[in-house]
């Protein structure tokens, strides 16, 4: 089973995430279940170098560098990571951050490339490897942002993008499960309960 939680910077969806791998580990009804989390971009070798790259505030990348050094990233992930863990059904694999990223960034937000040719790059990269089940984590007031340059881009920005993720709710040509978890409030541990409660549901 292959997990997706994605959604603005300072979401909490990191934190969230993280608390949900370890409540599965520790509950029964997983037990004959391996977890697994990873992250984009960063969860390889390579990945790390081009997260370096793509957060750095010192230098920003034109915005098609930026959409391949991503696509760079996730085909190093599915490679190494994602196809040969997803090959084993007793492995649940969580990923904070995939392609919705980019579809909401690059392709909605910075009109980079428009959605029909993130398709076909998303069938080249990852032979159209798409979610089972697809979590958007969103906050009205962002909390754990990191300083980096993404997060430094300022709040009406993060407005624009939690809408864009708003419509990748909508999208009806994104077949699999999508769940919004709005964390506001900060009630991790009734988000971890819901969270897992729709796992289980399709599991």
């Amino acid at each position: 089973m292959f997990i997706v939680f994605d959604g603005p910077d300072g979401s909490g969806k990191s934190t969230l995430l993280k608390k949900v791998a370890i409540e599965m580990q520790l509950d029964p009804f997983f037990e004959k279940y391996a977890v697994f989390t990873t992250k984009e971009p960063g969860s390889t070798n390579i990945g790390k170098e081009i997260r370096k790259i793509l957060l750095s505030v010192e230098e920003t990348p034109a915005g098609l560098t930026e959409f391949l050094l991503f696509l760079a990233d996730r085909a190093e992930h599915y490679q190494r990571f994602l196809k040969p863990a997803l090959k084993d059904e007793k492995n649940i694999v969580i990923s904070d951050r995939y392609w919705e990223s980019s579809i909401v960034y690059q392709c909605l937000e910075q009109k980079i490339i428009n959605f029909n040719d993130m398709l076909k790059m998303h069938k080249i990269v990852t032979n159209f490897l798409t979610p089972d089940l697809l979590f958007i984590i969103d906050s009205e007031i962002p909390h754990g942002l990191k300083n980096d340059r993404f997060d430094n881009l300022g709040q009406d920005f993060r407005e624009n993008i939690r809408k864009k993720y708003h419509s990748i709710l909508k999208m009806t040509n994104l077949k699999y499960p999508k769940i919004y978890i709005d964390t506001t409030e900060q009630n991790w541990d009734q988000y971890v309960k819901d969270i897992i409660r729709h796992i289980k549901e399709i599991i």
